[in-house]
C-alpha cells in the first residue's frame, strides 16, 4: 500500500509542477493574468492558484498582484 501512496503523491507533485510551468508560460505570453482566469483554465480553486502564485513569486519567477500575477520587472 505504501508504494501506491508514494506513486499517487509523485503524480500529484508532477501535475503541480506542470501546472506551475504552464502558469509561468501564460504570464509570459499575456503579461498579466488573474487568479480567476487561471482557476477556470486549470479547473482548480482560486485558493490553490494563489498557493501556486505564492510559490512562484518566492522563487522570484513572477510578481503577484492583488488579483493574479504579472511578469517580473
Amino acid at each position: 500500500m505504501k508504494q501506491t501512496d508514494n506513486g499517487i503523491k509523485k503524480r500529484a507533485l508532477i501535475a503541480t509542477n506542470e501546472r506551475r510551468q504552464k502558469i509561468l508560460f501564460l504570464v509570459e505570453i499575456e503579461g498579466e493574468v488573474s487568479s480567476h482566469q487561471l482557476s477556470q483554465r486549470f479547473k482548480i480553486s482560486e485558493k490553490a492558484i494563489v498557493r501556486d502564485l505564492t510559490t512562484l513569486e518566492e522563487a522570484n519567477l513572477l510578481r503577484q498582484t492583488s488579483d493574479g500575477a504579472r511578469c517580473r520587472e
